[in-house]
């Protein structure tokens, strides 16, 4: 259909020319033509993943995001949970820092001091790499890493984690992740209100050297409601996971193991899982309170080295919060 046939499409055209003949975006989302702030359509790219998650490209994390970038990457990060950054040169450690550390306080990690960078103790280095006889970072195994939320087991949660690809093997080795507010939704109205009134505990044993913190009683743990709530867009999703949840407290045994069994089995349906397959260069980042996410298996022969940081949320209470 020519442009002459369609006069709603020249009445829109017109309005386009004259919002931008403004020269301000505030103009266009005055008019409420949907898509013309024109500042956000030039920040990065942005290609959506199923089942969630999205790729960004043509952003330079080497440098310090500016607020419009920020904005738009912390939007994005809310409505995709996994944001896979390509494309760009590799940062150095400091700047990796200085990116990472743009969504929030990142977490300073009690490994020991050989799996972390001297000049930037937030990075762990997660490696089956051996140098001058001993291993690169605490992840000396190539088996497959059980479903978990990092730090959920302290009083102050992780709120974003970042992984770092340095080098990737050739087959294996991906990074999973479960949907944890897909879950959530997918429950009969009943049990989730039943779920908002139970708490989990989530344990971590420190009682391996690989921690600074090692002691024959250091177990680290902490109560959370089994519903988080999520500070900026108030989203529920089920707050467990298969290496760090012990127990449901207000149950018997036998009911906790039942209930956990069954989130856990649900979490893992393929509807849920986006399944990343790592490229060299690749710089992921994901929302922490409503993904779970864990790691396959790889040959013990092939190279697998990430770079790992984490923010923490700003209010521990943020989370568990119920907002009007």
């Amino acid at each position: 259909m020519g442009l002459v046939n369609a006069p709603g499409r020249l009445q829109r055209n017109e309005r386009l020319r004259l919002v931008l003949q403004a020269g301000r975006a505030g103009n266009a989302c005055r008019a409420g033509l949907p898509g013309l702030v024109v500042q956000r359509l030039h920040l990065y790219d942005v290609t959506p993943l199923e089942p969630f998650g999205a790729v960004v490209t043509g952003l330079d994390v080497r440098r310090q995001p500016e607020q419009s970038v920020m904005e738009r990457l912390e939007h994005d990060l809310d409505e995709h949970h996994v944001l896979v950054f390509r494309g760009h040169s590799a940062p150095s450690d400091a700047e990796l820092v200085r990116f990472v550390g743009s969504f929030g306080e990142l977490e300073r990690p009690d490994v020991v001091p050989d799996q972390v960078s001297s000049d930037a103790p937030q990075i762990v280095h997660i490696s089956n790499e051996v140098e001058n006889g001993a291993y690169v970072g605490p992840s000396q195994t190539t088996r497959s890493l059980d479903g978990h939320s990092d730090y959920c087991w302290q009083d102050r949660v992780s709120s974003i984690g970042a992984l770092d690809a340095v080098a990737v093997p050739d087959l294996g080795g991906e990074t999973w992740f479960s949907n944890m507010y897909a879950v959530y939704d997918s429950l009969e109205p009943g049990l989730r209100e039943w779920l908002q009134r139970l708490t989990a505990m989530h344990v971590r044993d420190t009682t391996s050297s690989q921690f600074r913190e090692a002691k024959p009683q250091a177990l680290r743990k902490a109560e959370h409601p089994l519903v988080m709530i999520h500070p900026t867009t108030h989203r529920r999703a089920i707050y467990v996971n298969t290496m760090y949840t012990n127990r449901i407290v207000e149950l018997a045994p036998d009911e906790s193991d039942e209930l956990l069994e069954g989130l856990f089995l649900l979490m893992s349906q393929p509807e849920y899982v986006y399944e990343h397959r790592w490229k060299i260069g690749d710089l992921v980042l994901w929302d922490q309170l409503g993904l779970v996410h864990g790691r396959k298996a790889f040959d013990v022969n092939q190279r697998r080295y990430m770079r790992q940081i984490t923010t923490l949320v700003a209010d521990p209470a943020a989370p568990w919060a119920v907002h009007a």
